[in-house]
């Protein structure tokens, strides 16, 4: 098993980058008991840009065609030019579909744990964090996944290329370049192998967790006991990792 390559998924300079979930306790749970990860489907997400393409795109038909009839065959085809229009406006018009069929696990790519994450996404004192690798993770999903480095433009100024239906779930705005996303996706109309629907807005994607997860993290205000509960929890499943209570607000001890 591993990630299959695609040109449009970018892979992080460094593979053994450290990467990060952060999650309530009860996602933690759900994660270690079913050895599996939750894929979100890309229109619930929460970002009205998310899977869309940027306004220069929108209105880019002319440049775009006219780099079509760059090639030579192209430009000999009859009504070459017409032909290469709707198909434009097809693939703009394919979107809202494609959304709806597109599902996404989001990883923060850091060395370091992230206050600014922990803030945004495990704000609970009984939230926990996992640590993995871009490397192990890649490896361990499953080959109908796709994994990558999201990048980050302005949707006012910049073109998303419109030859893979796959480059608008790659970028996001400027705005959101805090996250420093790495992201998986699994696209269910080319996998020949089902996975398990949650309703109609996710899947369950297995994966060895034990193998996965590195390290584990619980929040920097927890209260003690949550660690030995957490560890508790990780064992019972069969995850042998380390749990260690965040350190991100602790004081200089110098």
């Amino acid at each position: 098993m591993a990630a299959q390559e695609h040109p449009v998924f970018k892979p992080p300079i460094n593979p053994g980058i450290k990467i990060w979930r952060y999650m309530s306790l009860a996602k933690f749970v759900w994660l270690i008991q079913n050895e599996a990860l939750y894929f979100c489907r890309s229109d619930l997400m929460g970002d009205p840009f998310e899977g869309h393409y940027s306004r220069l795109t929108a209105v880019g038909e002319d440049a775009w065609v006219a780099a079509q009839l760059t090639d030579e065959v192209f430009r000999k085809m009859p009504d070459a030019e017409n032909i290469f229009r709707r198909n434009y406006k097809k693939i703009l018009s394919d979107v809202p579909r494609e959304k709806l069929e597109l599902f996404i696990s989001c990883w923060h790519m850091n060395e370091a744990e992230s206050l600014a994450m922990w803030k945004l996404y495990a704000a609970r004192d009984d939230s926990i964090c996992v640590q993995s690798t871009y490397q192990k993770l890649a490896t361990l999903l499953p080959s109908e996944c796709f994994l990558g480095t999201v990048k980050y433009i302005d949707y006012d100024t910049e073109f998303i290329d419109v030859n893979y239906a796959f480059n608008y779930i790659v970028h996001k705005r400027n705005s959101f370049e805090h996250e420093r996303e790495l992201r998986a996706v699994i696209w269910p109309p080319c996998v020949h192998k089902p996975f398990t629907s949650v309703g109609d807005g996710g899947l369950i994607v297995p994966v060895t967790t034990n193998d996965l997860v590195e390290r584990i993290f619980i929040n920097p205000d927890a209260e003690p006991i949550l660690q030995e509960i957490v560890t508790t929890l990780a064992r019972t499943y069969g995850v042998s990792a380390s749990v260690l209570k965040s350190d991100v607000n602790a004081p200089p001890d110098y």
